[in-house]
């Protein structure tokens, strides 16, 4: 689904969720309108993702 925004679509997203299902079908959301997404499943793997790639990734929810 593309979804239509005012604001930049491009960039590194961070994407930590446990829910596998979920992570994916939020990635495959993003990716289809512009991004670049990085998946974690937990927490403390999402801190050290971040940590190793912070010049790279714009925002983390």
């Amino acid at each position: 689904m593309k979804l239509e925004y005012p604001i930049e679509t491009s960039g590194t997203l961070l994407v930590v969720e446990d829910d596998v299902i979920l992570a994916k079908t939020v990635a495959k959301l993003l990716g289809d309108n512009g991004y670049a997404v990085t998946l974690s499943h937990d927490g403390a793997e999402g801190l050290e993702i971040a940590k190793k790639a912070l010049s790279g990734i714009r925002n983390v929810k």
